[in-house]
Formats: structure tokens, sequence, C-alpha cells
């Protein structure tokens, strides 16, 4: 078992409790508090029981005599009650060193009950307040064990972005159209309108089955995002609402990594479905197979390739369309001395869909460059990406559309920051998309808060 329990004389001794001398007590609180401590250290746990009943009998929330009790009855074996009394030490806890013991214990007590979400949760409140640097990643030890033994997953995300065009507008204000010597003026809602994307997700993962060579999980997936307009782009379109553009997509799968070959790594295959709606309107249905495999070309160099193809159904109640999306992509990626990593990356698909404007060809490319060691407390991330799509036909204009694009990205991860094991991460962005079709000419620019795991 990795989960480490503290003593009860170094979760007291960190605690520093103070008590009172008690007026006509043959021995105060603190001393016999102590006897407690030096029962337990005898593996006299039973006795040790006593002392700490005895003791919450005339001061119920006193947090180091249910630190004391719970550690009696995690060696009674009694784990059940060591929940219970670790979470009233926590909760009636006046000091952050009480709070990191009862974590801790709480987190162990779980962990025996083979609780493992639970106990993942107190290690986190665990982890909030660890006295040093050292207990800390000790903490972050116990977690990584635990999240690797529970068949369950839990991955949570939520970030805060401004953006320059929520809707996916044109940053045109006229446009020519269907091949015609005049320009049509766009509406407001046609334009790129600014505001404040808030958006969340929830992945969940349980493992079905695990052997030495293969492990088979389902999944669940759910995200959302929904807007905020700012007053100029609300004085801009004044019918429309953020909600308007909001978008949301679930969906159920099954994942199966096998190592296929002595010595490699494990290949992923995965089938999932699901639905996208807009506006709270479903808008599509999905069906997708993948697979992808990573090649360990050296010690500090890999390869990852990855196949997809997906069937979607555009819902429409009078006219329904069809499309078959297949992918291919490479990743090759490089670690150097330093523990910077960069990644190279290629995109290929190709849409085949009743839809004109969804039958495309596109190739993308990806580079972008980590940087390992912290520079004032922050670790930073850079990548640029470019993809051109072509369209053999178009609804908007004769004969064929050709879109390019081309983004920037940096990311700031705050190393000196940290809330119960999360890492705030603010992301900068900035794409620009010019096509043949001057209605589809896009200019995206956002920053945006995330948070991470920092174990």
């Amino acid at each position: 078992m990795l989960i480490r329990s503290l003593s009860i004389a170094l979760a007291l001794v960190v605690a520093q409790p103070v008590f009172a001398q008690t007026a006509g007590d043959q021995m105060s609180r603190t001393e016999f508090l102590a006897f407690g401590v030096a029962l337990v250290r005898d593996d006299r746990a039973q006795d040790a029981a006593n002392v700490a009943d005895s003791l919450l009998a005339s001061r119920p929330n006193d947090a180091s005599a249910l630190i004391l009790r719970t550690e009696a009855a995690i060696k009674l074996g009694n784990y059940a009650n060591a929940a219970k009394f670790a979470g009233r030490a926590y909760r009636n806890a006046n000091s952050n060193n009480q709070k990191f013991g009862a974590a801790r214990l709480a987190a162990l007590a779980h962990s025996q009950l083979e609780q493992d979400t639970r106990a993942q949760l107190w290690l986190r409140r665990a982890r909030e307040f660890a006295p040093n640097r050292q207990t800390a990643v000790e903490v972050a030890k116990d977690y990584q064990f635990l999240r690797n033994r529970n068949p369950w997953s839990t991955n949570l995300r939520f970030g805060v972005t401004p953006s320059s065009n929520i809707n996916n507008g044109s940053t045109r204000e006229s446009v020519t159209l269907f091949g015609l010597p005049f320009e049509f003026e766009l509406d407001g809602e046609a334009r790129a309108l600014s505001g404040l994307q808030i958006s969340g997700g929830v992945d969940l993962r349980y493992r079905l089955l695990r052997a030495q060579n293969f492990e088979t999980q389902v999944m669940a997936d759910l995200d959302f995002r929904t807007y905020t307009m700012s007053s100029a782009a609300q004085e801009q379109a004044p019918d429309a609402r953020g909600r308007d553009f909001s978008d949301g997509t679930f969906s159920l799968g099954i994942n199966h990594r096998q190592i296929l070959a002595e010595g490699q790594r494990p290949t992923d295959f995965t089938l999932r479905a699901g639905q996208v709606w807009y506006a709270a309107v479903p808008y599509s249905q999905f069906v997708e197979a993948s697979v992808s495999h990573t090649w360990e070309l050296g010690p500090k160099d890999g390869l990852t390739v990855s196949l997809s193809h997906q069937n979607r159904k555009v819902l429409d109640d009078d006219d329904p369309t069809y499309s078959q999306i297949a992918g291919l992509s490479a990743r090759w990626f490089h670690s150097f001395e330093n523990k910077d990593r960069l990644s190279l990356g290629m995109t290929l698909s190709k849409s085949r869909s009743e839809s004109i404007d969804s039958d495309y060809k596109s190739v993308g490319y990806r580079a972008s460059y980590d940087i390992a060691k912290p520079i004032n407390g922050m670790r930073l991330g850079f990548g640029i990406n470019a993809d051109t799509r072509n369209f053999e036909a178009s609804s908007y204009a004769p004969g064929p559309r050709e879109d390019n694009a081309i983004g920037v990205d940096m990311s700031v991860n705050f190393t000196n920051l940290e809330f119960y094991g999360f890492q705030p991460v603010v992301k900068l962005s900035a794409r620009r998309n010019e096509s043949t079709v001057d209605l589809f000419d896009r200019d995206y620019t956002s920053i945006g808060l995330d948070l991470r795991s920092s174990f």
C-alpha cells in the first residue's frame, strides 16, 4: 500500500495544539493527549481510543483529540469510523497543519476502504495545506498511485475566454456573392461579434478490464460553451443573445489499449457516438472510430500516428444531410537535455458530404515548443499552425473555394500559484482565415483562463 500514514506523534507535533490547564484536573489536557500519543506508539490502539473518547466527551470538536481518535481507529482497522473522525477533525481544525494531518488521514482511511475517488479528493485537500515542498510531493505520489488503481477517472474543465469572434462571423461588412457584380451588406449577426466565452466539460472513464498487456475502459464526455456579448456586439446585433451561439457535445464510447508487440507502446482503439447541440437545439449526430500508436524513435524522440473516420448526420426535419470524414495525422516530438519539448505535426483530412459546403480536402501543419523550466514562476509554451481547405464548389460563389488559415498561440502556466492541486493557465491565441469567398474571411483573438492539475 503506497499511501503513507502519518504517525500520530508527527500529526500532533505539526499541528502544535495548545490547551489550557483545567483547574482541579490531575493531568492537563495536553498531558492526557500526550499520554494517548504514547499509547499509539506502543501499539495500544484501544487504550488510545479510550483516551481520545474521554477528551472528546468534554470537547467533541477538539481537532487534536479527533486526530488521535482517527489514528487509533486506523490502527484498530476500523476505517469507516476513522474516515468519519478525520472528516470532523478537518472541519474543526484551527490551523493549516491540523487540516493537513486530518486530510491525509482521511485519505488513508478511504483508500483502505477502496473508496479511491474520495481518497483522491482528500489528498487534494491535504496538498493545499502541505507544510513543505517534500510533503507536497509525497501527497502527489499517493494521488498518482490511487489514480492508477482507481477504475474511475474524472477530468473536469472550466474556462473563461474573452473573444473577438464568438459567432464565427465574417470580418467584412459587405461581400460579393453568387458571382454577382455588386456587394451584399451583412447584417450584425453575420459579422464578427465580440464577447466572453464560458466553457466547461467533464470526462468520465471507467476501467472494465486490465491485464498485463491491455486495458479496456468505457467513456462519457460532456462539453459546453456559452457566451455573453460585449456592449459593442449588443449594439451591432440588438436582437441577438450570447446563448444563440452556444453549443454542447455529449458522447459515449469505449477505448481499448493493447501492446501488440513486445517492447512496444500500446496501441489505442476508440469507438464513440454522440450528439451536438447548437443554441440548445439538436444539430448533429456522429459515430467515430479511431486508432493511434506511438513509436519510440530513440531515448528522446517519438512519432505518433492516428487514423480516424467519422460518420455525421446534420439534423433537419425536412432534409438531413450526411457526411463521412476521414483523417490521418502524424506528430514527431523531441525532448532536449533541459527537458524542453519540440513537436511538429501534419494532418490530412477529407470530407465527403451531400452538402457542397461540407465537401472538402484539407491539410494542416502545427509546430509547438514547450519550455520545461519555469521563468519567474511561469512555464511557457508556444505554437503555430496553418491549414488549407479546398472545396470543389460553393453555395455562395461560382467555381471552387479555398480557405487558408494561420494561427499562433501561447500558454502561461503559473507554477507558483496552486489551489487544491490545480494551477492557473492563461492561454492567448490569434487566428486568421482568408477565403476566395470573402464571406468566410474571419479573424479570431482570445485570451483565456483555465485550471490544470499539477499532478
